[in-house]
């Protein structure tokens, strides 16, 4: 025969005493964790900002081993252009006839993707198509077509 343990409730007054007594041990713990991971005993490090000069706004997007940056940023007239930062020298990455374009990313050979629109108008519709590219420093080559978004 199995006899069953009969359920007990534990008083409010029990179960605070109960943690009561831990608290102390998790103090302990949670001061280790601070202390662990406290910013002196971090690695040092560099804050630089990305700034691409005259822009409204600089979002960079990717970076690569040897620290070359792609992103966009937003003219005076917030317009989007794509931006290739090498060691604080900016060269704009926009595709020849586009809207606008931003550099999403850059591989270790220096290999730029990205993204870019173009605009078509007629008296009734203007259509913008959205296209991916790769910049390889020489050359644009167009990778594929977004849906196009009309209005």
């Amino acid at each position: 025969m199995h006899l069953q343990r009969p359920l007990v409730a534990v008083p409010a007054t029990e179960t605070a005493r109960s943690i009561g007594r831990l608290m102390p041990w998790l103090g302990i713990a949670l001061a280790g964790v601070l202390i662990s991971t406290s910013p002196v005993l971090a690695e040092p490090f560099d804050f630089t900002p990305i700034d691409v000069p005259g822009a409204t706004l600089t979002q960079p997007m990717g970076i690569n081993n040897s620290g070359q940056i792609v992103g966009f940023y937003w003219d005076s007239s917030f317009q989007s252009h794509g931006f290739l930062d090498v060691n604080g020298t900016f060269t704009n990455v926009d595709v020849p006839g586009s809207a606008w374009s931003e550099a999403t990313g850059i591989n270790n050979q220096g290999d730029i993707v990205g993204v870019y629109q173009t605009s078509v108008s007629s008296p009734n519709v203007i259509s913008h198509f959205y296209h991916g590219f790769i910049y390889d420093g020489s050359s644009f080559q167009a990778r594929f077509r977004l849906r196009p978004m009309r209005r």
